[in-house]
């Protein structure tokens, strides 16, 4: 591994912990990169790594660790307070604090505070607070990544769990290091991997919970359930914990059950031997309980011009609509929620065009909205409904870990809410859409139930049907649809019957493979 000193001359690109840039050392000018924070043009840094040779940009050296070296002479004492770390401090004050305090101002400020500051000109209270802060955090962030580097810990890693726990940073790791998984910072592998160079015991009640923890997080994300049997988890635990464990060190079924009993107190909730990640369980028992309230809520009967709308909007697109599909028309404007489901070419599109156009005539002046959980569902929405669609995510403004814009405090504005492709949504984003919504907005949730649903955890739409909400089924194929021997196989696998094979159509071929390349 390589050393070297020397002053950044340029910066080539940055974001928020990765640099890369110009490196001038007494000897040569170097191209550096890695994750390197809060470095600026101008400043003077150590750095220590290997060299690489990029394909496109040549020869250069990847930092694994760096480092400011602390300011020895007055002039680097002047640069560093005048660089962007320092808040509060600019190139006149840096000069006036270097003359007063001399080169050991740092250290000085870092030891007496704001005292250190008392009566240097055009530095008042608030000022000197900013800077003495500036000025103990950088140090202390250097130190505590040269600290937690020895436990395998990156620096852009001890810069995140800064942000979280600042001067408690170390303590907090050397202590428990599984608790960082409950940031998502790490996974269990990695938690147990620094826990074992801190010399933590295997059979520790902070490693046994955060696997368990670990392991039912894990199970509900890839089978995309919302729990797991608790007989299930304890056996998969017992396996993470105690693999290539020797006997004295491996994990009993009844720490396990300790563990369990710990866990329920904050991370999970057990009904009938069901154990749900807490999160979780609170998504899918708000959704509950908003879908119950709004399936006892009725529009009543449908109103006697509707039907009026109905043969205006046939004559208008030159369509007759089977019986069905006016049904579903009549029905949405009876319930305050209806599910609309039916296979490919049954005519779902035809039924939410149809929809929206008479539903604008009953109600000119109320807001309708379209969502689809993904960008591409959301633009087909919008082509064939002829009106404006966004993602989920966009119309209640939400952003993973934040709360969203619309939620249960602040309502979205919104008449008539048009969800499509409702197969593919989890049980965390229906959750936070239902509280968004007013108690009287009317919904309408479209998909298909032999889709594949959500790869996350819930089966949402499935459920919804199941639990009896109202619901209008397509099942009538037609002539145009029928046509496709796409359309048409994939009801005769729905339906366990032998494929239709005609490659005159053009659309549908078998092809043979065998062994790897199936």
């Amino acid at each position: 591994m390589n050393e070297f000193i020397g002053k950044v001359i340029k910066v080539l690109y940055r974001n928020e912990d990765f640099l890369i840039a110009k490196l001038q050392t007494d000897n040569e000018e170097l191209t550096i990169k890695g994750n390197i924070y809060g470095v600026d043009k101008g400043e003077e840094i150590k750095v220590r790594g290997t060299w690489e040779n990029h394909m496109l940009f040549g020869k250069q050296f990847v930092v694994e660790f760096w480092e400011r070296p602390i300011p020895q002479t007055k002039d680097q004492v002047i640069a560093f307070l005048a660089s962007p770390l320092i808040k509060g401090c600019g190139p006149k004050q840096s000069v006036v604090i270097a003359e007063k305090l001399g080169e050991d101002s740092l250290m000085i400020i870092s030891e007496q505070g704001e005292a250190s500051l008392q009566g240097i000109k055009g530095i008042g209270k608030k000022r000197a607070s900013n800077i003495v802060e500036s000025v103990r955090s950088t140090f202390e962030v250097q130190k505590i990544i040269s600290e937690l580097l020895v436990f395998g810990i990156s620096a852009r890693m001890a810069m995140r769990l800064y942000k979280e726990y600042e001067s408690n940073t170390v303590a907090v790791v050397t202590e428990n290091p599984y608790k960082l998984t409950e940031l998502n910072l790490i996974g269990f592998l990695k938690a147990d991997e620094i826990a074992q160079k801190i010399g933590i015991s295997p059979l520790s009640g902070y490693r046994i919970d955060a696997c368990v923890n670990y392991v039912l997080k894990e199970t509900c994300f890839s089978s995309g359930h919302c729990y797991v049997m608790e007989e299930s988890l304890l056996a998969e635990a017992a396996s993470a914990l105690n693999h290539n464990t020797i006997e004295e060190n491996k994990v009993s079924m009844d720490e396990l059950a300790q563990s369990i009993y710990r866990l329920e107190e904050k991370h999970i909730v057990i009904e009938d031997n069901c154990v749900y990640p807490k999160f979780l369980f609170t998504y899918e028992d708000r959704l509950a309980r908003k879908l119950s309230e709004m399936k006892g809520s009725r529009d009543g009967v449908a109103l006697p011009s509707l039907e009026k709308q109905i043969t205006n909007y046939q004559k208008k697109q030159g369509i007759i609509l089977a019986e069905k599909q006016r049904d579903a028309i009549r029905r949405l404007f009876e319930e305050q929620m209806l599910i609309l489901t039916g296979g490919p070419g049954t005519g779902k599109t035809t039924v939410i065009r149809a929809m929206i156009d008479v539903y604008k005539g009953m109600h000119p002046e109320n807001i309708i909205c379209l969502a689809a959980p993904t960008g591409k569902a959301s633009r087909q929405l919008s082509e064939v409904a002829g009106h404006d669609a966004s993602t989920i995510h966009r119309l209640i403004g939400y952003q993973q870990g934040e709360i969203p814009t619309y939620n249960w405090q602040d309502k979205l504005p919104c008449d008539l809410l048009v969800v499509d492709e409702m197969s593919m949504v989890d049980v965390q984003l229906a959750s936070l859409l239902m509280d968004a919504l007013e108690k009287d907005t009317k919904i309408l949730f479209v998909g298909d139930t032999d889709q594949l649903p959500s790869v996350s955890p819930g089966n949402v739409l499935s459920d919804m049907i199941q639990s009896g909400l109202p619901t209008v089924a397509l099942t009538e194929v037609f002539r145009q649809a029928q046509e496709s021997q796409i359309i048409s196989n994939a009801h005769m696998v729905n339906q366990g019957k032998s494929l239709l094979i005609d490659s005159d159509k053009g659309d549908f071929y078998l092809c043979a493979q065998h062994g790897r390349s199936l």
